[in-house]
C-alpha cells in the first residue's frame, strides 16, 4: 500500500477529529516557515551573484561605492580587544531561556549585546574599516550551556567590553546582575558569535564611504538612510563566503517549495475529507507553490545570466578605461619629475664648480705674499655662493632624486602593466561568458562589443 491509498484512509478519520483543526493551523504555520525561508534564500543568492561579480580588492586598495575584500583581522593599537574568552575584533552575546508552553517549547532571548567598535582588515600594505554596528554576520556561533554559566550578567559585559544590562530590560527575568548565570531559575544557555583576531582572515562585501576625518582608509559601514543595503561580514576568503552563501541560498529555493507544495497538499486533503473540494484537485494545489517557485527561480535565473553578461562586457570598457588613465598619468607626471631632477642638477653642478673654483683660488693663495687675505676674501666669495646656491635650492639631494624619479617610473610601469593584466582579465571573462552556456543564447545581443587581448 503506497502514501496515497494511506493518507485516503486516514484523510476522514483526521477530519472528523479536533486533530484535523491542529493540522490545518499546523500546515499554514510550516508554509509561512517555508515561504520566510523562500524569501531568506532567495536574498542570499542575489548576494552570492553580487559577490561573485564584485572583482575582490585588497584592503589597502578598496574603492568608494560598493565593494569586496579580503584580509587579515586587526584593531587599532589603541583600542582593546573585546570577547569572553579569546580577544576578539567583535564580539555578540545572546542570553536565552528555555521557555516551557502547553503545545510546545523553545528558547527566548532574554538579553543581547554586541561590541559596535571599528575593526579593521589589513594586508601587507594598509588596512580598511569595518563598522559591524548594522552589518549582518555570517560567522558561527557556539553555545555555552548553564553548566558553564559560573558568572555574572556584569562580569559578561565588562570582560566581553559590550554594553552592560539594564534592570529595565531584564527586570523580569534576572533580578540579580551579579549572581552567576548557573544561580538562575530554570534553564539557560548563553550563545556566542565571534571574530577572533589570532590569524583570522575575513571577507567583507558592502557599500563603502569615504575616509572619516583623521583616517586615510574607507570604511564599510551601513548607511543610515537605507538600512537593507547591509555590509555583509564572513569568515574565510571570498570564495569560502561565496561558496557558503550559495550553497545556503540554493538549499532553501530548492526545498522550501517543496516544504510549502507539501503543506498545501495536506491542506487540500483535510478539506477535501470534510467534503469541500474535490480530490482531482489536489495534486493541482500542492503542485502550485512547487511551479511557482520553480518558476521564478528559473525566471531569475535568466536575467541574473543576461546582466552578468552586460556586466561582464562593460567590465572590459572599464578595465581600458583604466589602461588610459595609467598611461595618462604617465604621460603628465614623468616630464615634471624629470624637469625637477634636471634642475637639482644644474644647482648641484653650479656648486660643485664654485667649490672647485674656491678650492683652485684658495691653493693658489697660499703662494703669494699675503696668503690670509686672500685666503679670506675667497672664503667670502664661496659663503656667498653656498648662501646663493642653497637659497635657489635648499636640499641638495640629487642622488635621492634621481632615485625618486626611478621609483616613480618603476610604479608608473607597474601600474600600467596591471591595468593591461586586468583589462586582458576581463577580456577573457567576457568571451568565455559569450562562449558558454546559457550566455551564449544572449551573445547576438553583445556582438558589436567583443574584445581582443592585449599584446605586446
Amino acid at each position: 500500500m503506497d502514501f496515497l491509498s494511506v493518507f485516503q484512509h486516514a484523510a476522514p478519520v483526521l477530519a472528523e477529529s479536533t486533530s484535523g483543526g491542529r493540522a490545518v493551523i499546523g500546515s499554514l504555520t510550516l508554509s509561512f516557515l517555508a515561504l520566510f525561508w523562500f524569501r531568506r534564500s532567495w536574498r542570499r543568492w542575489k548576494i552570492a551573484i553580487k559577490m561573485a561579480d564584485t572583482p575582490t580588492s585588497p584592503p589597502s586598495a578598496v574603492p568608494v561605492g560598493r565593494a569586496e575584500t579580503t584580509g587579515m583581522v586587526a584593531i587599532y593599537e589603541n583600542l582593546s580587544p573585546v570577547g569572553r574568552t579569546q580577544p576578539c575584533a567583535w564580539y555578540e552575546a545572546t542570553l536565552e531561556k528555555y521557555i516551557r508552553g502547553y503545545r510546545s517549547s523553545s528558547w527566548e532571548k532574554i538579553w543581547s549585546a554586541s561590541s559596535t567598535q571599528l575593526f579593521l582588515l589589513t594586508d601587507a600594505y594598509g588596512h580598511v574599516e569595518v563598522d559591524p554596528t548594522n552589518a549582518e554576520k555570517h560567522l558561527p556561533r557556539t553555545v555555552v550551556s548553564d553548566h558553564g554559566l559560573n558568572f555574572s550578567l556584569m562580569t559578561l559585559a565588562t570582560y566581553a567590553n559590550v554594553p552592560a544590562p539594564t534592570h529595565a530590560t531584564t527586570s523580569d527575568y534576572i533580578p540579580r546582575l551579579h549572581a552567576d548565570i548557573s544561580s538562575y531559575s530554570g534553564k539557560w544557555r548563553l550563545v556566542e558569535r565571534f571574530l577572533p583576531l589570532d590569524n583570522q582572515i575575513a571577507t567583507v562585501y558592502g557599500p563603502t564611504s569615504p575616509s572619516a576625518p583623521g583616517s586615510s582608509s574607507p570604511r564599510f559601514d551601513t548607511p543610515h538612510d537605507d538600512p537593507a543595503n547591509k555590509v555583509h561580514i564572513f569568515a574565510g576568503d571570498a570564495g569560502q563566503a561565496t561558496r557558503a552563501t550559495s550553497l545556503k541560498a540554493w538549499i532553501g529555493l530548492v526545498l522550501a517549495p517543496l516544504a510549502m507544495g507539501l503543506c498545501f497538499y495536506i491542506i487540500a486533503w483535510i478539506f477535501t475529507a470534510r467534503g469541500i473540494g474535490v480530490i482531482l484537485t489536489l495534486p493541482l494545489i500542492g503542485a502550485l507553490p512547487v511551479v511557482l517557485g520553480y518558476s521564478m527561480i528559473l525566471v531569475q535565473s535568466l536575467l541574473n545570466v543576461y546582466n552578468r553578461l552586460a556586466a561582464a562586457v562593460n567590465q572590459v570598457e572599464a578595465a581600458w578605461s583604466m589602461v588610459d588613465v595609467a598611461l595618462a598619468r604617465r604621460s603628465s607626471l614623468l616630464p615634471q619629475l624629470a624637469t625637477l631632477v634636471a634642475d637639482a642638477l644644474h644647482y648641484e653642478r653650479t656648486l660643485q664648480s664654485a667649490l672647485a673654483e674656491a678650492r683652485w683660488d684658495a691653493g693658489q693663495s697660499r703662494r703669494s705674499l699675503n696668503p690670509t687675505a686672500v685666503g679670506s676674501t675667497m672664503d667670502a666669495n664661496l659663503s656667498q655662493n653656498l648662501i646663493a646656491v642653497l637659497e635657489a635650492y635648499p636640499q641638495l639631494a640629487t642622488a635621492q632624486n634621481t632615485l625618486d624619479l626611478q621609483a616613480a617610473i618603476a610604479q608608473s610601469e607597474n601600474q600600467i602593466a596591471g591595468a593591461r593584466t586586468g583589462y586582458n582579465d576581463a577580456v577573457e571573462i567576457a568571451r568565455t561568458k559569450l562562449e558558454s552556456f546559457p550566455s551564449s543564447l544572449f551573445a547576438r545581443r553583445f556582438a558589436d562589443r567583443r574584445a581582443a587581448l592585449w599584446t605586446c
